[in-house]
């Protein structure tokens, strides 16, 4: 693969000529993921974990479950792994739940270098099939995205749990069109692109603040008040338009590290507490 300076200098220069060609150049970097290292402290969660695999399109996605009793699944983000909810999975199993996470395509332990949502869509309806309806699903930042999408799609569950999750899909588009310094007729090729692949005409169809709009099962939203990555006002608006949704707002703890906060931890655990009472 191209050196960003010059894969970008590469689909403005195409987009011009054969704007086709430029969109997939463009989906190639969109979809790229990296395998990024477990942290020492995630080691022992992986090591107690009953390990299995399923088959997506030809990659191999690392499934890990633990414990017995109701079934909470978990979905990580963008370039993350299953094992940095070690902390949650801990918790979980404290209070008797078991817990059923997946290192999406080209993240983790799971083969592939890219990534989808149409994909990571598919292994949560899989998972479905076999594991039948969650207490509750539980996602981190674009996992929400993913696991939003797959509710609409027959995911059964409870209620939802959504991290630092973005609201609109857009925000994740153009924030990588601007840092690939992608031009006006580069970013509608890929757009078009993008959009096909999807099945989707426009990307609002695929958005948290859209479907939120038809969910009626209860969800907790968590935000950091000063993540960088995903603003909180991601989270006001799904807030502003999920009937069955409240907001816990934590402080400090940015777009990653808020998965082991205690307070948070303790949050997701009364929701849960009051799912049983429901």
């Amino acid at each position: 693969m191209f050196k960003p300076k010059t894969a970008s200098l590469l689909v403005n220069i195409i987009a011009s000529m054969a704007p086709a060609i430029s969109a997939r150049i463009t989906y190639q970097i969109w979809t790229a993921t990296k395998h990024t290292q477990r942290r020492s402290v995630e080691q022992a969660c992986l090591q107690s974990a009953i390990k299995s695999t399923l088959t997506i399109e030809n990659e191999q996605i690392a499934v890990y479950s633990w414990g017995v009793g109701p079934t909470v699944l978990l979905l990580h983000g963008w370039n993350g792994r299953a094992t940095q909810y070690y902390a949650l999975i801990d918790s979980l199993l404290a209070h008797s739940y078991s817990v059923l996470a997946f290192d999406a395509p080209g993240h983790g332990d799971s083969s592939g270098k890219h990534a989808n949502l149409n994909q990571m869509v598919q292994v949560l309806k899989k998972l479905d099939a076999e594991y039948g309806e969650f207490e509750v699903v539980i996602s981190h930042s674009f996992g929400t995205t993913v696991a939003v999408n797959a509710l609409t799609k027959g995911l059964r569950s409870k209620a939802l749990i959504g991290i630092s999750s973005p609201a609109d899909y857009y925000l994740l588009l153009k924030s990588f069109t601007i840092n690939f310094a992608l031009k006006e007729k580069a970013e509608k090729a890929f757009f078009r692109f993008l959009k096909k692949q999807n099945g989707v005409n426009s990307f609002d169809e695929i958005s948290i603040h859209h479907l939120a709009k038809e969910m009626n099962l209860p969800c907790l939203v968590v935000h950091d008040e000063n993540d960088r990555q995903v603003p909180i006002s991601e989270a006001h608006k799904i807030i502003n338009v999920w009937s069955a949704a409240e907001l816990f707002v934590s402080k400090g703890n940015g777009h990653s590290r808020i998965l082991y906060n205690q307070a948070v931890i303790d949050k997701c655990m009364s929701f849960l507490d009051k799912l049983k009472l429901c």
